[in-house]
């Protein structure tokens, strides 16, 4: 995700990498670009220009692990093709061979054709109630299925009043509105999806919006960590502006269970100690057998029987 302005140049990269076979055969890439992006050459591939354009860029042969980058440039229309405010563009890049499926990949290009109102700001922070955070932060870590709070902030620095202001927030498909909305301390019952009516922010007035959101289950998430970028607009008939948070999603794997011995196995204590009896046992006939005391030799007739049935 990449934000930009009207009339920006951008330069797009694509990686083309073989994994799962040993060769890929006729490999051919391609790249839409939305209506308002438009494409401006420069295409290369493994930093060596090529000719042709996105619609058709021929890689020919892959081998197992190998790795081709495509680059070329384009750049945003201008200001007369957009609305007020922020618009997400999506560009697609697709792959194909002779010996396996079509594939692709998208990138996300927000566009800001925002004009700025001189004295007003906004900040967008956030933190992680599940984890227990008391801090807001604008770059936050969570886990899927936590519940988040985001908060909104607006600040009139100016001494006469901005008036008809609205606030918006989409939120990141990652992302589900849990309530919980709070507009300068006070319920509220909009979704902030949709345009939320502030009216009238006064001179040297700072308006304050908070509200819940739950971090989608498990299955939405790649093991590791996923960045979310999320956006808010605040606007009215002759301004927009805009302020975003960050928030780190790591869903983390599931080791194996190891078994692990946690109480006393009475059968092994049973073996140690008849191994150990009869070691002393033997030791102690090894005794008898050597000794030359009277009374020593006279006992060995009495457990010389008991010693052949224990060694025989």
């Amino acid at each position: 995700m990449v934000f930009v302005f009207p009339g920006d140049n951008l330069s797009f990269k694509i990686e083309v990498e073989l994994m799962g076979k040993d060769e890929a055969h006729n490999v051919v890439a391609k790249d839409v670009l939305p209506e308002d992006i438009i494409y401006q050459g420069n295409l290369r591939v493994n930093d060596q220009t090529v000719s042709g354009d996105i619609s058709n860029i021929p890689l020919s042969v892959f081998v197992r692990k190998q790795l081709k980058t495509i680059t070329f440039d384009a750049r945003v229309s201008s200001k007369n093709k957009f609305n007020l405010g922020l618009t997400t563009l999506t560009n697609r890049a697709y792959v194909k061979a002779d010996n396996f499926t079509e594939v692709f990949d998208s990138a996300a290009v927000n566009v800001n054709n925002l004009l700025g109102e001189v004295g007003l700001s906004i900040s967008k922070m956030a933190k992680n109630i599940t984890k227990g955070d008391t801090e807001w932060k604008n770059e936050v870590a969570a886990a899927p299925g936590d519940t988040l709070q985001f908060q909104i902030k607006i600040v009139n620095a100016k001494t006469t009043a901005i008036s008809g202001t609205k606030i918006k927030d989409i939120l990141h498909s990652k992302l589900a509105y849990a309530g919980n909305l709070l507009i300068d301390g006070v319920v509220g019952n909009r979704d902030v999806g949709a345009d939320l009516v502030l009216g009238e922010i006064g001179g040297s007035q700072t308006r304050t919006i908070t509200y819940d959101v739950k971090v989608t289950d498990e299955n939405n998430f790649n093991y590791g960590a996923t960045e979310i970028i999320n956006v808010a607009d605040v606007y009215n008939d002759n301004f927009a502006l805009f302020a975003t948070a960050k928030i780190i999603v790591t869903k983390k794997g599931v080791l194996g269970a190891t078994d692990v011995i946690t109480g006393i196995n009475v059968l092994y204590i049973a073996l140690m100690a008849g191994l150990i009896s009869a070691i002393l046992l033997y030791a102690l006939f090894f005794y008898l057998d050597n000794s030359q005391r009277p009374f020593v030799r006279k006992l060995i007739g009495f457990l010389v029987q008991i010693k052949l049935l224990m060694f025989r």
